[in-house]
């Protein structure tokens, strides 16, 4: 059962307060906006963030992905053509040809979140394990420690049906090629998760420029203080850097043989 700050937490993001029901039966140009990320990689951050702003909140319906959006009628243009403007698209969208093509055509505005993948691997392994519904948790579970986790969610396993890391990133990476913004969640997340408050100020303001929505530096401030939440119903700690806590020579050096090319892709330090 939902806690109390859960629910409301959840009344604020799907717009049915008093100040956001009205725009449920407004019409406008104001953007679709398609709040994309690699999983695990900070997803309620950013969609805390936009939500935040008094003209946009979340579609009600669950985070679209790989394993739901066949089951919707007409998949992803179905679900857009049911989109009403300042509408917040939550998904886990890996790039193919024909959605880059809807995106354009629609004139989305699209984010894409990431982060650190080796803070990926971390949040991924305690997510798998702590889910007894995920497709593989009794493989992870199986294992004898979290070390052991790491290894398997870094390189992969063909015969037990588990992606490699990098195919992880791989399947957004194209998106970057495209109009999209990328949001690092080290930028985002700010002084309560670990980061620098002028970097999450600065990319709040990049944000809502690029969704075509310009804020005063008192809204951004706002926004900044309103995005890390704790009522997510996947969050766990939301810190920068955990991957340090954890990586031995061992572990680093498998990462860095087998998906250290996403450090540089995505912009950050070895």
């Amino acid at each position: 059962m939902k806690s109390y700050s859960q629910l409301v937490h959840d009344f604020k993001r799907f717009g049915f307060t008093p100040a956001k029901l009205p725009l449920r039966f407004q019409k406008g140009n104001a953007p679709v906006v398609l709040a994309n990320s690699v999983p695990k990689s900070g997803t309620h951050l950013l969609e805390s963030l936009l939500v935040a702003h008094p003209r946009l909140y979340r579609k009600l319906i669950p985070t679209l992905h790989m394993g739901n959006l066949p089951g919707r009628p007409g998949g992803l243009e179905g679900v857009l053509g049911k989109t009403s403007p300042g509408v917040v698209l939550v998904t886990h969208l890996r790039h193919q040809p024909d959605w880059e093509a809807l995106v354009r055509e629609r004139n989305l505005k699209h984010l894409l979140m990431v982060r650190d993948p080796r803070d990926v691997a971390i949040s991924g392994i305690h997510y798998i394990c702590k889910n007894k519904h995920h497709h593989l948790h009794r493989v992870f579970s199986a294992l004898p420690d979290s070390r052991s986790r790491l290894v398997l969610f870094i390189e992969g396993s063909e015969a037990q049906n588990v992606p490699s890391l990098s195919d992880r990133f791989s399947n957004y990476l194209p998106w970057l090629n495209t109009p999209c913004l990328m949001v690092r969640f080290e930028d985002l997340v700010g002084p309560a998760g670990g980061g620098e408050p002028q970097m999450q100020i600065d990319t709040v303001s990049a944000i809502f420029r690029h969704l075509g929505y310009p804020l005063t530096e008192s809204e951004i401030g706002q926004l900044a203080a309103s995005a890390f939440s704790t009522a997510s119903p996947t969050y766990r700690k939301g810190k920068v850097q955990q991957w340090r806590e954890h990586f031995d020579d061992e572990l680093t050096a498998c990462f860095r043989d087998r998906a250290g090319h996403l450090l540089e892709a995505l912009g950050y330090p070895d």
